[in-house]
């Protein structure tokens, strides 16, 4: 039973990746310069809380430490093979915007690899501000059987990574987290891409350890390298992540634009 098991999850696996093979949105060409690498470049579009309100709130310097600790860890993450192929980007309080992290990540690694980032929180820094199509459907419809894997893949308007945003059904993260699609979703997508980066906020503890079963490494975003920061670490490696990356210096949500 269990050998059999295993073979329909595999075969369901390869199926899914001729799916996406056959669906992936065409990539737009890379951008070049200051805007394609900068992990917060992004034009003001919606409202105080989007990405460049964010940056602006940070001031040059922390914005500048950002760019380049998250350009250190994808050069590090791009040569670690297998163990930087699925990436968790947490963020270390609820009020630690990790998105944007995520985003900055995402952009780096799309300069030279193939990469999609899947967005599992609703923080008010979203994918749908960055993506080609922010009315798609997304994690959450492809849960409920209302999208196919084909339909929940986008792309970034300004770089070359593609997204698959969380959706619009009301399902509780729990709920996505424990379907069996999303594991074969991303055992597919691994299957595609060089990196599946998962945008997951500020995960409970009940999550955490299937987080790390579908990506086992860990990126932390924290706004400081303290001792919460420190114990949010040794929650995660206590629920089974591989390796935790810290990434310090990021913003708070409270933070807006004037």
């Amino acid at each position: 039973m269990v050998a059999s098991l295993a073979m329909l999850v595999l075969s369901s696996a390869f199926v899914l990746t001729g799916e996406l093979l056959r669906a992936l949105p065409q990539a737009e060409p890379m951008l070049v310069g200051r805007a394609a690498s900068s992990p917060l470049s992004v034009p003001r579009a919606h409202s105080s809380a989007d990405l460049l309100a964010v940056a602006e709130a940070m001031g040059s310097g922390r914005a500048e430490r950002a760019r380049n600790d998250i350009e250190e860890l994808a050069r590090e993450l791009s040569q670690a093979g297998e163990g930087g192929r699925r990436v968790t980007i947490l963020g270390a309080a609820p009020n630690v915007l990790s998105i944007p992290t995520a985003i900055g990540l995402a952009r780096r690694l799309a300069q030279v690899k193939r990469v999609i980032l899947l967005e599992l929180t609703t923080e008010p820094s979203g994918l749908s501000g960055i993506s080609s199509d922010p009315g798609s459907p997304g994690l959450a419809q492809l849960v409920a059987g209302e999208a196919s894997f084909g339909e929940i893949i986008t792309r970034d308007r300004f770089s070359a990574a593609h997204l698959i945003l969380a959706g619009h059904v009301p399902l509780d993260a729990q709920t996505i987290l424990g379907s069996e699609r999303l594991t074969i979703t991303i055992e597919a997508l691994s299957r595609t891409y060089d990196h599946v980066l998962v945008g997951a906020g500020a995960a409970a503890d009940a999550a955490l350890t299937r987080l790390a079963a579908l990506a086992p490494r860990a990126v932390l975003v924290s706004s400081d390298d303290g001792p919460k920061t420190a114990l949010a670490r040794e929650r995660l490696l206590t629920a089974g992540f591989t390796t935790v990356d810290l990434l310090a210096g990021a913003p708070k949500a409270a933070i807006e634009a004037a």
